[in-house]
């Protein structure tokens, strides 16, 4: 019995140590001294415990959100998975050269090539199309020449962006008035266009005199500013766009540096599928085609036939989650995470995507039962997770998963790379941690892999919520966190 109660009193002891180890390092700063922290660190081959402090405590995550997302979406999508966007008529297709085949619906394109009514962009959530970080802005083009080599000469009705593959609650409710509008907190619908964003260029004069609006790039129609922006003596840019999904006002509000001739603020599309539409019949008129209708879309699916003329692909998932970690590409997540939804049928739900990621990860043995989710990109300050169910899921990834390769892939590199550039450079950990970054106002947030020096990979995950400090000064004390962490690594491994 005197020997289990000193073992025990050694593991308590052990316990107790962990936690100092973390607290010493916050504690030691006034703006992080009473801050909310949650960490843990493990060996990856053996799981052995290296350093915790409240591991188990749910907290903010920000963008370390991505993680789960991507993560369910490599189990549950796979690496190679493509996002369709179809061209599309309603009814049974004929053959152009005036051949019928058996019609469901009546047929829709006559002898001649005339659609008789609608062409319809149907989309799944590709959140690539026409981006600048990832797809092919030269994709119009493409679509048009299929139409031309299906014999397409006329469209009678109208071009369709037809979203009904997604419900049509584009914004999480979870999500903050003051982020919505913002280019990084789009509406998310089953077609996204253009990054879902749009360049207001603004011209400043003196300080204090109201700033002119001079163009939008994309140029959207029908667009209302209520502008309250005017020029001030800073360097930065300190105005915001705020509106809602499918709402063409948009108001600005802030300041932009004075005597500017341009200044490119940054805000979402209105309707990206909309804008698409438009584009579309433009290109197609262009081309030669007759388009009698005009742009529109629609939420409400329909029980005929569809009828395929084209397929688009985007990128294989690996390269989506790529720029979504890398990046943290909130629109990539958003779209990734709301397509998820549609694995319990369509129209997809954000109710359904956090059922069937929450499904995923039980199924596998990560116990996600605290966890508090509401979105897939961290925007939603109502998430929470702790440090330990990054770790079980990072464990997962690395020990059984046939997508750590693609998940490794997309991690930034501290010092390196993304949005871990800046950390951790010219330290002995730079070009050794391979982890996604979270931040948003009074939250920071790490989770991802350590490679240390004696070729051993250890998994980690700090999250610290409610600092008084600026944010730069938290992150400093989370790398001196790591490093610590590391040193510990070192003289672990140099005993063995």
């Amino acid at each position: 019995m005197r020997k289990y109660m000193i073992l025990l009193l050694l593991v308590m002891a052990a316990g107790l140590q962990a936690q100092e180890s973390c607290a010493k390092v916050f504690q030691g700063n006034d703006g992080t001294k009473d801050a909310s922290i949650s960490a843990l660190v493990i060996n990856a081959k053996t799981g052995k415990m290296v350093d915790q402090f409240n591991k188990d405590l749910v907290l903010a995550p920000a963008s370390c959100t991505k993680l789960l997302t991507t993560c369910t979406a490599l189990e549950l999508l796979g690496s190679d998975f493509c996002f369709p966007t179809t061209l599309e008529i309603r009814g049974q297709k004929s053959k152009v050269e005036g051949q019928r085949s058996e019609p469901v619906e009546g047929d829709l394109i006559s002898a001649g090539g005339v659609i008789d009514g609608n062409l319809y962009i149907h989309g799944t959530g590709d959140p690539t199309l026409g981006s600048k970080d990832l797809g092919d802005r030269a994709f119009l083009g493409r679509w048009v020449n299929a139409l031309k080599r299906q014999g397409v000469t006329r469209i009678k009705g109208d071009i369709v962006a037809d979203m009904s593959f997604m419900d049509n609650e584009a914004t999480n409710p979870t999500w903050q008035w003051e982020d919505m509008g913002n280019y990084y907190a789009p509406g998310i619908s089953a077609i996204a266009y253009l990054d879902n964003t749009m360049v207001i260029n603004l011209k400043s004069t003196e300080i204090g005199k109201p700033v002119t609006i001079v163009s939008t790039n994309p140029e959207y129609p029908d667009i209302v500013f209520e502008n309250y922006i005017r020029g001030a003596g800073i360097n930065y840019d300190g105005a915001v766009v705020n509106g809602v999904p499918f709402s063409n006002t948009r108001f600005l509000r802030g300041s932009i540096p004075a005597n500017k001739e341009v200044f490119g603020l940054k805000g979402d599309l209105p309707n990206p599928g909309l804008l698409l539409a438009h584009h579309l019949r433009a290109a197609l008129l262009d081309s030669g085609i007759v388009v009698d209708g005009s742009a529109s879309y629609t939420f409400e699916p329909d029980s005929l036939k569809h009828v395929v003329l084209h397929k688009h692909l985007s990128e294989p998932l690996s390269e989506i989650v790529k720029v979504t970690n890398i990046d943290s590409n909130n629109l990539f997540a958003e779209s990734v995470f709301r397509h998820l939804g549609s694995k319990m049928g369509t129209p997809a739900t954000i109710d359904n995507s956090i059922e069937i990621e929450r499904s995923c990860w039980a199924n596998r043995g990560v116990n996600l039962q605290t966890a508090i989710i509401h979105d897939g990109c961290g925007l939603s300050t109502n998430n929470a997770i702790s440090a330990s169910q990054f770790v079980s899921l990072l464990t997962y990834m690395y020990k059984k998963s046939k997508n750590l390769n693609a998940l490794y892939a997309s991690l930034p590199v501290s010092g390196e790379s993304g949005t871990l550039k800046g950390l951790l450079r010219k330290t002995p950990l730079q070009g050794r941690v391979h982890a996604k970054s979270g931040t948003i106002s009074h939250v920071r947030s790490y989770a991802g892999y350590i490679e240390s020096a004696g070729g051993e990979t250890y998994i980690f995950a700090i999250l610290v919520n409610k600092a008084s400090c600026k944010s730069r000064v938290t992150r400093e004390m989370i790398e001196k966190y790591l490093l610590a962490v590391y040193e510990k690594i070192g003289q672990e491994e140099a005993t063995h």
